[in-house]
């Protein structure tokens, strides 16, 4: 949407002032930059979650084998 002028929105080739935008478009403008940034920050969100379910995951498996072991392994009398 914008490059690397914060003030300069640019669609297709066609690049647009902030100064030649209606205030509607403006308000437009200003959903979408917020919208990105909450796509933003649930994604980070999102990638915290599944390494965490992964850890988690990890740990249980690490777990439910060293009970198989003991569980396998003979007792001495």
């Amino acid at each position: 949407m914008a490059d690397g002028n914060k003030n300069v929105l640019t669609f297709g080739d066609k690049s647009y002032s902030p100064d030649d935008l209606t205030e509607e478009q403006k308000y437009f403008a200003s959903q979408i930059q917020e919208l990105q940034e909450q796509r933003q920050l649930r994604h980070r969100a999102l990638d915290q979650t599944t390494a965490s379910i992964e850890f988690f995951t990890g740990r249980l498996i690490a777990s439910l084998q060293q009970e198989d072991k003991q569980e396998d392994s003979p007792v001495a009398n």
